[in-house]
């Protein structure tokens, strides 16, 4: 599964959704992807956060790294971080399985 950027773009939401995922205040809970939510699930990521879930939709999409080079010339964080998302990808993929 790749992170689509449409799921995060908050442009695309209409004011009835934003009232209903929570975009300004908590609401009741609701499901989405799985999970529980009584806020926005946007809210909840920081912009550091989204820009390296955008750079990971970009080298998935190109098929090329970061940085020129191989995996060795990639800075540690952001393996680290692609790590994570992967992780977090496969964690939801599984449970979408269930």
């Amino acid at each position: 599964m790749a992170i689509q950027n449409s799921d995060l773009d908050c442009q695309k939401c209409g004011e009835g959704e934003k009232l209903l995922r929570g975009c300004e205040k908590e609401v009741s809970p609701y499901c989405s992807y799985g999970e529980s939510y009584t806020r926005c699930p946007v809210k909840l990521i920081t912009r550091e956060t989204m820009i390296y879930i955008k750079i990971y939709n970009a080298i998935k999409t190109m098929k090329q790294l970061y940085n020129t080079g191989g995996i060795g010339d990639q800075s540690a964080k952001l393996v680290e971080i692609f790590n994570i998302i992967d992780s977090e990808i496969s964690r939801y993929n599984h449970r979408k399985i269930k």
